[in-house]
């Protein structure tokens, strides 16, 4: 019987260790991936929100242009399709920002659940460490 408790005790104890080292893998990469990412995420939201400067500032000028000959059906048209434009730029640039954002907080997320799972495996082989029979 207490063979048996023994092995068990043993067998556990290799499972903590390897859910130890998995872990503060997990961890490491997962820190790594939030930087990466998140760097990523960044430029391209900053670029996207530069790009979208510059094509409002066009659509602007282009409307201005435009405007004087406002009564033609054609110019009408044309100044409807700017306006639709405008939205379409803003809304994507928005898209490219909530992506950032909720990409950095599920990564963030899960640099830090990973780092409870260290913590947690630890803690298990402490515990493992002091049941020796």
């Amino acid at each position: 019987m207490v063979d048996k408790l023994n092995n068990l005790v043993k067998d556990t104890q290799e499972q903590a260790t390897k859910t130890q080292k998995l872990s503060m893998l997990l961890e490491a990469e997962a820190s790594q991936s939030v930087e990466r990412m998140y760097d990523l995420s960044t430029t391209t939201t900053i670029l996207a929100r530069d790009q979208l400067f510059e094509i409002m500032e066009f659509l602007d000028d282009l409307g201005q242009v435009l405007q004087p000959n406002n009564h033609n059906e054609k110019v009408q048209e044309i100044l409807k399709q700017l306006e639709y434009m405008r939205e379409m730029a803003q809304y994507r640039t928005h898209a490219t920002t909530e992506i950032t954002i909720t990409l950095s907080d599920l990564l963030k997320s899960l640099h830090e659940q990973s780092s409870e799972l260290s913590e947690i495996s630890n803690t298990l082989l402490e515990q493992m460490g002091k049941f020796k029979l």
